[in-house]
């Protein structure tokens, strides 16, 4: 599985921005403010500037550790929006084990406990228990306390499956984090995450190639089929790729015909689940068949 990277803004510039952005509209959240002037009466201006909050909720200055540990003291349950492992992985990059097991080492001991790897070689949590986790970290999503970690883990199993070369965990954890990306709205905080840092995890579906000839060949011809569906057949550019919608819509990496494809594709979600059930029940597909959790 090999995924074409291209040059864009520096990353790490655009990740601090979001993650102090974050940061700032938790503080707010909990201190159950109504706007920046209701922060700053309450927490000070925190610096020697006027409007230092407004400049925190814009991404422009970078709090240090001891600020943020402060303002925690007032405000308590901001500083993990802060510190939260899953800006570790949002670069669309290779990744090591080391950085995995760091990220993993950032959430709280009862949060996924069974994720650790106890032992140098093998998979995070044991082979055959991605699905598991994925199932239970985007129920997370809309936790109003741990809603952070479930991002976290579903990141930690994209990067693992990149590493492994899982074709079908991929597809699988990318899934997952469509519909993550779709739960988050409904939470009090993480629903202030800038829209691209989900966007960007699924931007190199445009490009990836599968090791499998079998895999491959059906996601090229979905991929083809999506980008006719919605692109009018064109190659868009990254920025205009939706590849959340994109990868929500990917059946499995089984050969379909064109037609099943086109409906597929086209279907609501509703329409959807009713037509996958009547093609099961025919048996046009296997009943085991299907990447969704």
């Amino acid at each position: 599985m090999k995924k074409n990277r291209g040059p864009g803004r520096p990353e790490k510039w655009t990740l601090a921005r979001w993650q102090v952005c974050l940061w700032a509209a938790a503080v707010g959240v909990r201190a159950g403010v109504r706007s920046l002037r209701d922060l700053e009466a309450r927490l000070g201006d925190d610096g020697k500037w006027e409007g230092m909050w407004d400049r925190y909720a814009r991404g422009l200055v970078v709090p240090s550790g001891k600020r943020i540990g402060r303002i925690e003291m007032m405000v308590p349950g901001a500083a993990k929006y802060f510190y939260a492992g899953f800006w570790q992985l949002l670069e669309n990059r290779a990744y090591s084990w080391e950085e995995l097991d760091r990220t993993i080492d950032t959430l709280p001991p009862w949060v996924f406990p069974s994720l650790r790897r106890t032992a140098k070689f093998g998979r995070i949590g044991g082979s055959g228990k991605s699905a598991q986790f994925l199932q239970e970290a985007v129920e997370m999503i809309s936790d109003p306390n741990n809603g952070i970690y479930g991002m976290a883990v579903i990141l930690i199993l994209i990067r693992e499956a990149e590493l492994v070369q899982d074709e079908r965990q991929y597809v699988m954890a990318l899934k997952s984090w469509a519909q993550a990306n779709e739960n988050r709205m409904c939470h009090p905080i993480i629903s202030y995450i800038s829209d691209p840092a989900f966007t960007r995890v699924a931007s190199p579906l445009q490009e990836v190639t599968f090791s499998s000839n079998n895999s491959n060949e059906c996601w090229v011809r979905f991929l083809k089929t999506y980008l006719q569906r919605y692109y009018a057949g064109k190659n868009p550019s990254p920025l205009d790729f939706d590849g959340l919608h994109c990868i929500s819509l990917f059946f499995d990496f089984v050969p379909l015909e064109q037609e099943v494809l086109d409906r597929l594709v086209k279907y609501d979600r509703h329409e959807r689940a009713r037509y996958i059930s009547y093609i099961k029940h025919l048996g046009i597909i296997e009943g085991n068949a299907g990447l969704d959790l």
